[in-house]
């Protein structure tokens, strides 16, 4: 695999593709795009998946920026539980981060696979939602918050914390579904809150893989910029368009990268 040191007219048009579908299944979903750009890098482009998680990271926080705008001006974000997930979502980037560093290539692969799975079982639950008319655009019409969700809540995002800092995912797989099921806010609103926190979380994992020097310029630059301009059409069409085919298609794209991630994992110890 080549150390990634120039940028070549074909791999910008490749990082700039998968980029752009990153950034828009992140700001269409919350989830920060690692689970479509991750696989990409790895498996499409040879990437080294130290390096690709941090790009990763760097595309989530990129992302999040981007989509946020958008949602804190529609006003879709609902700041408590962004502050109360986001203490224990940066805490669980830091762990995820150590952990990352200490354990083999080939067990990160597996554990990214089935991360990818949990994806696909939770967009399998808003299968049959639509984002125009599921819930309310009030961030504050779910229900009330007690001491046991938010102790599931700060549980949920930790995990969803180690998640990113360890395989690079932005942590929304689990945000969303933590903030839809375990806190009971609307979808649209645990979507956009989920943006939020992600950014603030994947922006810790991507100093940490930054200051250890495995954030690499060539491969993280076009990625943080082309990954903002899918998350800007994203936020801005998600009133406008049904979302049922897409999470469909989105469904059947993360289990079909969580086979390829199992594959490479059992048939190559390094990458």
């Amino acid at each position: 695999m080549g150390e990634f040191t120039q940028l070549t007219p074909a791999l910008l048009l490749a990082l700039a593709g998968s980029a752009v579908a990153a950034g828009f299944a992140g700001g269409l979903f919350g989830i920060g795009g690692g689970v479509v750009l991750v696989p990409v890098l790895t498996i499409m482009l040879g990437v080294p998946i130290r390096l690709a998680v941090a790009a990763s990271l760097a595309t989530a926080a990129a992302i999040s920026v981007s989509a946020s705008a958008v949602y804190l001006y529609q006003h879709r974000i609902d700041l408590r539980l962004a502050t109360l997930l986001e203490l224990a979502g940066t805490v669980g980037a830091l762990v995820g981060f150590v952990a990352g560093s200490l354990v083999a290539p080939r067990v990160i692969y597996l554990l990214f696979a089935g991360a990818l799975v949990y994806a696909a079982v939770a967009m399998l639950r808003y299968r049959d939602m639509d984002m125009q008319s599921a819930d309310s655009n009030n961030p504050d019409s779910g229900a009330p918050l007690t001491a046991s969700r938010i102790s599931a809540g700060l549980g949920g995002a930790l995990a969803g914390g180690t998640a990113s800092g360890m395989l690079g995912i932005g942590g929304g797989v689990i945000y969303v579904p933590v903030l839809r099921v375990l806190m009971a806010a609307p979808l649209r609103t645990a979507i956009a809150t989920s943006a939020l926190v992600v950014g603030l979380t994947a922006a810790t994992g991507a100093l940490a893989y930054y200051r250890s020097g495995e954030l690499n310029a060539v491969v993280a630059g076009p990625c943080v910029l082309f990954a903002m301009l899918g998350a800007q059409a994203a936020s801005r069409l998600s009133r406008r368009i049904s979302t049922r085919w897409l999470n469909w298609a989105f469904i059947l794209l993360l289990l079909y990268f969580a086979a390829r991630m199992v594959l490479q994992g059992f048939q190559n110890a390094t990458p």
